[in-house]
């Protein structure tokens, strides 16, 4: 509920007049029209009044400055804080951040981790699970092994957005390449797992050889002897003669 009009200088001593003569806050209120709460309000400090509260803080992000916040928040998902300085808004960051909690459809959660799969891969991926499921493979004498490239600039896989309740969650495709980072390999079975390897420089045919010969090799002949199945993906240094 609003507050009505400030009382003018006339009503103001008006209201002084009638206290001299001890009328209550009521009989005023009914002389005047004025709310009996403004004049008892008034009387209490007639020298204060109008005067702006020190201990009361405007709202900084309002109107229009909240309606672009969040506005930009569901379309950009960025942080408060990036949001903040983008949008050159007042105040704080954390009066931008209150702003976008109360909104009723925004959440801050974090994106979907998945790999960036083409039509193409996903169609492999079911025909390899349905052929092997049909022949009854013996996953147990089976050496798995991959890269894993771990991002020193951030994480991939945990990176938080606002979410507009009314669209669809995002996707965040894990890197291939890019930024600092450090990659390892390592191949595991139902035996356990190999020894890891941690990868220098741009890989290729040669260099991926010397890290089989070193650490795939040993791991099997310990565990399966002289032969062995070993499965890798389909990655360039793989397949290269």
């Amino acid at each position: 509920m609003g507050s009505g009009p400030r009382l003018s200088i006339e009503v103001r001593a008006a209201i002084r007049s009638f206290r001299k003569f001890n009328l209550s806050y009521r009989r005023i209120s009914v002389e005047l029209g004025r709310s009996k709460d403004t004049i008892r309000a008034y009387c209490k400090d007639p020298d204060g009044y109008g005067r702006p509260n020190p201990g009361q803080k405007p709202r900084i992000v309002v109107g229009r400055d909240e309606r672009t916040l969040v506005r930009n928040a569901s379309k950009t998902g960025a942080s408060a804080r990036s949001l903040h300085a983008t949008l050159g808004l007042q105040g704080s960051i954390r009066t931008s951040q209150r702003r976008l909690q109360a909104c009723k459809h925004l959440r801050y959660i974090k994106r979907t981790h998945t790999p960036c799969l083409k039509t193409a891969h996903k169609k492999a991926r079911l025909d390899y699970a349905t052929k092997n499921l049909r022949e009854g493979t013996n996953w147990t004498e089976i050496i798995w092994s991959d890269e894993k490239k771990f991002n020193l600039d951030g994480p991939d896989g945990f990176k938080y957005y606002w979410h507009d309740l009314r669209k669809e969650k995002d996707t965040f495709f894990t890197r291939a390449t890019g930024g600092a980072s450090v990659m390892v390999w390592g191949a595991f079975s139902s035996a356990g797992l190999s020894e890891l390897a941690f990868l220098e420089g741009t890989q290729n045919a040669e260099k991926y050889i010397d890290t089989l010969g070193n650490y795939l090799f040993p791991f099997g002949h310990a565990n399966y002897g002289p032969t062995f199945t070993f499965m890798q993906d389909g990655a360039s240094i793989h397949r290269a003669k």
